[in-house]
């Protein structure tokens, strides 16, 4: 994979990570073992390519054949909690309203976060403004210094990771992130990748 990401322009050193795992935790940080795949394992990446010195940022869900119903349900979680997020972005808009309302959707399914929030994306892979619920009380304060409001121009790491609470103890769960641009409009996403539960035919 990363191979293929050089042969194509991209660039290093760059964020890479990727776990595979029946129930692998809600978020890729673990580092790749010696284990087969297996029919049924659940493959979870965040992947940060860099070309020309910038950064762009994606996180998908794969399942090895089927995936359990808990988990399509997860990940159906994270998806509507980045199209709510696409339909609350826009210049003018505060970014704390718009993020609250991406969490709204996240509790109405009755799914816990992991990670899920905004971060300037650029020329650095964590810029202002940001927004991450989990690390919520530094992002208040850089609010205060860089402002509350969506710009047009701006472009953001989007990401939503997930579990059920009420599932596996909360160990297991799903992720999706995306690049997004503030358009005059609103918001645009940047990728063209399908945001479907990926399922590999196994």
């Amino acid at each position: 994979m990363m191979e293929t990401m050089i042969a194509h322009g991209g660039e290093g050193p760059t964020l890479f990570l990727w776990a595979c795992d029946r129930h692998p935790y809600p978020h890729p940080f673990r580092v790749p073992t010696t284990r087969k795949l297996e029919r049924g394992d659940v493959i979870i990446c965040e992947i940060h390519p860099k070309i020309g010195g910038y950064f762009t940022h994606v996180e998908r869900t794969f399942c090895l054949g089927e995936p359990e119903a808990k988990q399509r349900a997860i990940y159906d979680g994270c998806v509507a909690a980045y199209e709510r997020g696409l339909t609350e972005f826009g210049p003018g808009r505060k970014i704390s309203d718009a993020m609250a309302a991406v969490k709204q959707t996240i509790e109405e399914r009755k799914l816990a976060i992991c990670e899920t929030g905004i971060h300037g994306h650029g020329l650095a892979s964590l810029e202002y403004p940001r927004y991450r619920f989990h690390a919520l009380r530094a992002d208040h304060d850089g609010l205060k210094v860089v402002g509350d409001e969506f710009r047009t121009g701006m472009v953001f790491a989007f990401n939503i990771d997930l579990y059920d609470p009420a599932w596996r103890n909360g160990e297991t769960g799903c992720v999706f992130a995306e690049t997004v641009r503030i358009t005059p409009t609103g918001a645009e996403r940047m990728h063209s990748f399908s945001t479907k539960f990926q399922t590999i035919a196994c």
